[in-house]
């Protein structure tokens, strides 16, 4: 049974397509990567976690189905990373993942997570102290605290340093190992993660005419 499932999508604003007809389906342990513009790709993974409705037919996440009433017991088992997240940056980092372990009611292997997205370091510094890279790790480190299987990810490489690249396309494949399913909007049209032999990276293309496509730099 897929993970994630899009049956027939689609979103309008009065003769405006938003979100073309988009029909996908992502196992455990697959990775899927959106290749789209940013503001297609924003309004996808917008609707795929319930942010935003849709015009036409439904989502399912874990054989349930992402409506109004079900949206609270989806969002427990999935992981949400944006690139436009507040943070409580008087929080020290692991406060801060802490805070939001009680949230979910979970008691996370913190260490571990600390070091799979390098913020050991880091991890009695307060967050107004990180630099912007690090602030994106642990948006990461946030998602993932209740060990979700279900990660979506928007633009996670966008204006990084090459360190943080590096541990996040170290981390997609460690990730899916462990039967993750993942959905990701990638910064870099060129640039999409590598898998390794055994696991499944799958380019999903989309793309609306009237948008113009950005230049990978």
């Amino acid at each position: 049974m897929s993970t994630v499932q899009l049956r027939h999508v689609q979103k309008t604003s009065g003769s405006t397509v938003l979100i073309p007809h988009i029909n996908l389906e992502v196992s455990a342990g697959q990775c899927v990567a959106i290749q789209c513009n940013h503001e297609l790709g924003h309004q996808v993974l917008l609707a795929m976690i319930g942010q935003t409705p849709i015009s036409e037919d439904s989502i399912w996440i874990q054989g349930e189905a992402l409506t109004p009433e079900h949206t609270r017991n989806i969002r427990e088992k999935i992981g949400i990373q944006l690139l436009s997240e507040a943070a409580y940056e008087r929080l020290k980092v692991r406060e801060f993942l802490h805070f939001y372990a009680r949230l979910y009611e979970t008691k996370p292997d913190m260490e571990l997570l600390l070091q799979r997205l390098g913020l050991a370091e880091k991890q009695n510094s307060r967050v107004l102290q990180l630099t912007p890279s690090e602030l994106r790790r642990l948006s990461i480190a946030r998602a993932l605290v209740h060990n979700p299987q279900v990660l979506f990810m928007e633009d996670p490489e966008q204006n990084v340093i090459l360190e943080t690249s590096y541990i996040i396309r170290n981390l997609i494949p460690a990730l899916m190992e462990e039967g993750k399913a993942i959905v990701s909007r990638p910064w870099c049209w060129n640039r999409p993660y590598q898998s390794e032999p055994g696991k499944t990276f799958l380019p999903f293309k989309l793309r609306l005419n009237r948008i113009r496509r950005p230049q990978c730099r």
